[in-house]
């Protein structure tokens, strides 16, 4: 009983040490860049059997991360497509 009771006890102030070890590694980075990157240019849109493929130049900053199009498509259904930033291809479809 005394030896399960210490194994929980370890256990708990493990947890406690790790938790307090975590959180003092954590700070406010105060210096991260805070401006939204600029705005893509939509070089070409190509019209297909049932969607479509939109070519566009990224503008030259470091941050950004992916590119969202949002569209309707023909049947009234909202859709979303999330491209990483290396393609500057996005091909719609229905």
């Amino acid at each position: 009983m005394v030896i399960i009771y210490h194994m929980k006890t370890n256990k708990i102030l493990s947890i406690l040490l790790f938790s307090f070890v975590i959180l003092l590694g954590c700070k406010d980075d105060d210096s991260q860049d805070t401006t939204p990157p600029g705005s893509l240019s939509i070089e070409n849109i190509v019209p297909t059997n049932g969607g479509g493929i939109i070519s566009y130049s990224l503008p030259n900053d470091s941050d950004i991360l992916f590119v969202r199009a949002e569209y309707t498509n023909s049947i009234g259904v909202m859709c979303i497509v999330f491209q990483v930033h290396i393609i500057t291809l996005l091909k719609l479809m229905v």
